[in-house]
């Protein structure tokens, strides 16, 4: 039933258990806001950075290499 909800995602049932329940329990992820547009991201405790989702990062990189 979860390949049919999402055929198109690598990540198998199992691995988005494990982050609910690790994302739920706060060990290892946090749930934020995007400093860019809002959105959700979920970071890992442990990475010094913290900041954008993917879209604003790859928007934000087009950005700087226009300006070159």
């Amino acid at each position: 039933m979860y390949r049919q909800l999402v055929p198109e995602t690598p990540m198998t049932l199992e691995h988005l258990v494990l982050l609910v329940m690790t994302v739920s329990q706060g060990q290892e992820f946090e749930v934020t806001q995007c400093a860019g547009c809002g959105g959700v991201v979920v970071l890992d405790r442990s990475g010094m950075r913290r900041g954008n989702c993917t879209h604003c990062n790859e928007h934000r990189h087009f950005e700087s290499a226009n300006e070159r």
